[in-house]
């Protein structure tokens, strides 16, 4: 397939099955519907003025569990395997997390395995910290999150074509209404490393659920990659026409209450502890501690965090066999936030960090500070209520 074709397999796969073709006033770019419409409605790029499927109809609540299973069974019989790599880091160490499904490539990619091209259906989760600052503020940004794949090595048009027809029928089959999907062309080639590639979009009114991608190599083992991902909780957003992206992520008592950036720093470093990663100073550790210091100034250490933390084990153990079980995963994750709530304490308490213990309970951290002497029971309790007054 070249890539001059690429606009063809979409034309000529949206014609078969009766889609508009129509170019947006707003963005300039081509885009596809099954249900004619005057404009693309894309939010992001200031077409429509907000997601159209919020509130449109209250039906039955369906549960990440009930679309993973529809997921499964969809792509199951449409003849697509289901794989996904078992760690969180990737074989060819160009990203410090697994970001994308299409990394379940990586070994083919480095000559390090052979090539084949059996369609493949990937529930990967996947590690983006690099918009932190965003999470829980702007609709659809997590630091952790699964992406639903299909993915197929020198696939050509009509292989794409059987994608996007198997992905509808996923779609159909999580309970989305087709009549609000829009299949968005980006008329510019791009490139990936040694990759050129194009992209569309797919929208649900409104909403960027994922990216159709054509990759087309320089050279390598393999000509073509098809490379087809969606945000799973953004499809359980859509499905449940939820108001907020966040009320659908954690238990329901501390998403409800808004507290998404602590319910989304706990659940990465769940999945972090999971797969067997601990913290450091550096590299993939020091994510960990990060996140543990986010969560702390969210106020995790006031929160029931056992709760929190095996909700999302059970979560993420539904897409990889975890390494650690969820106890395992509890120990590291109450250590680290702890660590931070102490360090937080003593800065308040204006101690020196460097000649304590932080690594323990902050309930036996305050016992030494008390016993060692240096900080009176009326400093601490001044320190404490001040923490606890910042999440109250």
């Amino acid at each position: 397939m070249l890539i001059s074709d690429f606009d063809t397999a979409i034309r000529d796969w949206a014609r078969s099955q009766g889609w508009a073709e129509a170019t947006c006033p707003g963005c300039g770019r081509a885009f596809y519907t099954r249900r004619p419409r005057p404009g693309c409605d894309d939010v992001r790029a200031g077409c429509a003025p907000g997601y159209g499927f919020i509130g449109r109809r209250r039906g039955v609540y369906r549960t990440p569990a009930d679309i993973l299973a529809a997921l499964r069974h969809r792509f199951a019989r449409a003849g697509f395997r289901e794989t996904a790599l078992s760690g969180l880091v990737g074989a060819a160490a160009d990203t410090l997390f697994v970001v994308a499904g299409v990394q379940v490539f990586d070994d083919v990619l480095r000559g390090a395995a052979p090539p084949h091209t059996d369609p493949l259906f990937v529930p990967q989760p996947s590690v983006r910290v690099r918009s932190l600052e965003k999470v829980g503020r702007k609709p659809g940004i997590s630091s952790s999150f699964v992406n639903v794949c299909s993915e197929q090595l020198d696939g050509d048009g009509g292989d794409f074509a059987r994608h996007l027809d198997a992905w509808l029928d996923a779609f159909a089959g999580c309970g989305l209404d087709l009549d609000g999907l829009t299949l968005l062309v980006e008329p510019d080639r791009m490139r990936r490393d040694r990759f050129a590639y194009r992209t569309a979009d797919i929208d649900y009114f409104g909403l960027e659920l994922g990216e159709a991608i054509m990759l087309w190599a320089d050279d390598g083992p393999v000509q073509t990659i098809l490379d087809f991902g969606f945000g799973f909780e953004r499809l359980v957003w859509a499905a449940n026409e939820a108001d907020s992206y966040f009320s659908l992520i954690g238990p329901p008592r501390l998403a409800l209450a808004g507290h998404a950036r602590l319910v989304d720093f706990v659940r990465t470093m769940t999945l972090l502890a999971a797969a067997g990663l601990g913290p450091s100073n550096n590299g993939t550790g020091y994510v960990l501690r990060k996140l543990g210091r986010l969560a702390a100034v969210e106020g995790a250490g006031y929160m029931p965090l056992d709760e929190l933390v095996r909700h999302s084990h059970d979560y993420w153990s539904a897409f990889v066999e975890p390494v650690r079980d969820a106890d395992a995963c509890m120990d590291v994750v109450r250590r680290e936030i702890g660590r931070a709530v102490n360090a937080s304490l003593a800065g308040t308490l204006g101690l020196n960090t460097n000649r304590l213990r932080l690594d323990q309970g902050t309930d036996q951290f305050l016992l030494e500070l008390v016993s060692s002497g240096g900080v009176g029971y009326g400093r601490l309790r001044e320190a404490l209520t001040r923490s606890g007054a910042d999440h109250g």
